[in-house]
């Protein structure tokens, strides 16, 4: 039911941004960009979010594409580091892609999300959720809620099941999302639970 759910969910990210750019001429391929970290750490999620996005693709290319275009995909490893990023992702604009789906880390936004706005260009992820992200003027669109509201969930589930201290352990290589994380649990723990 997971697998189901994912797949879903790409194939929602997929149609809003090919909604968005297809036009009329069903001669040209839909040209998407792909980018995430594919080898280095947080490499699994990158290799899945691409496998799943591949799969999509094909379901929609099978069924005749997007308003009678087939869909190309260029896939770009950002290794998850933040310089890797942005050159990728001006590579895929200088290749001409529609939009970006991508990054898979919050904090590959940092130099990303700049280059995106200045150049017009969408970037819709699957999985980058940095509170930092939330209420801009931009081009990015996210299919997942702020990592804030996750934070106060994770508190309240917790307290309400009879949870009387959390730990917070973050990873300090995604700090925008981890620390984001790791501030809003400490903010929503009543003062005589925080440790």
């Amino acid at each position: 039911m997971m697998k189901n759910n994912k797949k879903h969910s790409w194939l929602i990210v997929f149609f809003i941004g090919a909604l968005i750019f297809s036009s009329c001429s069903h001669q040209q391929p839909l040209i998407i960009g792909f980018s995430a970290g594919l080898t280095g750490s947080a490499s699994e999620m990158g290799v899945n979010g691409r496998n799943a996005l591949m799969m999509a693709v094909e379901e929609i290319n099978a069924g005749g594409g997007v308003n009678g275009r087939l869909v190309e995909v260029r896939i770009k490893d950002d290794q998850n580091n933040q310089e890797t990023a942005l050159a990728v992702d001006q590579e895929l604009y200088d290749e001409g892609v529609s939009f970006i789906i991508g990054h898979m880390t919050s904090n590959m936004a940092k130099l990303s999300l700049p280059f995106v706005n200045e150049n017009n260009l969408l970037m819709i992820s699957p999985t980058m959720s940095s509170y930092e992200l939330v209420d801009q003027d931009d081009h990015f669109i996210s299919v997942v809620s702020s990592n804030d509201v996750e934070a106060k969930f994770l508190v309240e589930n917790i307290l309400e099941n009879g949870g009387k201290q959390i730990a917070v352990i973050y990873e300090s290589q995604n700090k925008a999302y981890t620390g984001t994380i790791k501030d809003k649990i400490k903010l929503t723990q009543e003062p005589s639970r925080t440790k």
